[in-house]
């Protein structure tokens, strides 16, 4: 009985591990977020979520990020900008940078 639950302990920590270091690559210029959170989308299959009134005040980015995580990826994305991130299972909820925490439930 101990080694099926420390198997399933190791099987469990592997699926989270392999989550977290989903690996993103892209190379663009003065890009629109949202062009970016597409390719990101495409590459990771993690959805986003925001208002399209809030990218509005985001500034175009240049990048070179090659087979980073996704973490890293979007902490350089949203670098400068007045927005930052919150990962929900396999979801992205981007939000004003400033915003006080919301509940979701």
């Amino acid at each position: 009985m101990k080694l099926i639950v420390m198997l399933l302990t190791v099987a469990f920590l592997q699926v989270s591990a392999k989550a977290s270091s989903q690996s993103i690559s892209i190379t663009k210029k003065n890009t629109s977020l949202e062009k970016v959170f597409e390719i990101i989308h495409q590459q990771s299959g993690y959805l986003f979520i925001y208002n399209n009134e809030l990218l509005k005040t985001a500034k175009p980015v240049s990048l070179h990020l090659k087979a980073v995580s996704l973490k890293q990826a979007l902490n350089t994305i949203l670098e400068g900008q007045p927005l930052t991130y919150t990962l929900l299972d396999k979801t992205i909820i981007i939000k004003p940078r400033n915003a006080p925490p919301k509940r979701l439930y």
